[in-house]
């Protein structure tokens, strides 16, 4: 009997650990690709969105009191603002720290977005225009959780698109190495940026 005590004792100390852990890891400030269930997925697949919309949330610093969504194009080895939108609130508004950024990639080369917290604020890039005729296209999302710094860019997408038929692999985090990606055709961006 007392065996069977510690063994249920060790098991709660352990649970209690792993829980805490969790809780722990859920009131990071980070950025995070937002979880889909199958069934969100699926819906994504019947509007024709799978490759080109994602979901991401966020739980942000406490002395944040902005987020602004930002999209850029690469034009000759430098980006370049197509649009962005901004989002703030109350200092001390604990409910406003955590949120929900979408994005959708158009065919028009632009993206629109939306970030919610308490509310939502929904706005649009500008359209990009592009010389070549595009025969592969790629994308890169964000995987990782990525820790929140204050005034730091954080890169949750990448689109490109090149007249050639061979692409190199690239990650969300060459956006902060554009000397990589600017024999391309195409490059496109998007960042969060969490501000005080």
């Amino acid at each position: 009997m007392k065996r069977n005590l510690i063994k249920i004792v060790v098991l709660l100390v352990a649970l209690m650990l792993v829980f805490t852990g969790c809780r722990q890891n859920a009131l990071k400030n980070v950025v995070s690709a937002y979880p889909l269930t199958s069934d969100q997925q699926e819906l994504l697949g019947y509007l024709n969105l799978e490759n080109n919309a994602n979901l991401f949330s966020y739980r942000c610093p406490e002395e944040a009191l902005t987020v602004t969504a930002s999209t850029y194009v690469l034009d000759n080895g430098v980006w370049s603002n197509t649009g962005e939108g901004t989002i703030s609130w109350d200092a001390g508004d604990e409910n406003s720290r955590n949120g929900v950024f979408t994005l959708i990639y158009r065919e028009d080369r632009r993206f629109d977005m939306s970030l919610s917290a308490q509310g939502t604020s929904s706005f649009r890039s500008d359209p990009v225009e592009v010389s070549a005729e595009l025969t592969a296209f790629s994308h890169a999302w964000l995987t990782e959780d990525q820790e929140i710094q204050l005034d730091k860019e954080i890169p949750v997408a990448l689109f490109v698109g090149d007249s050639g038929n061979n692409m190199e692999s690239f990650t969300t985090e060459d956006y902060f190495h554009p000397e990589k990606l600017q024999d391309l055709d195409l490059v496109q961006a998007v960042t969060l940026t969490f501000s005080a």
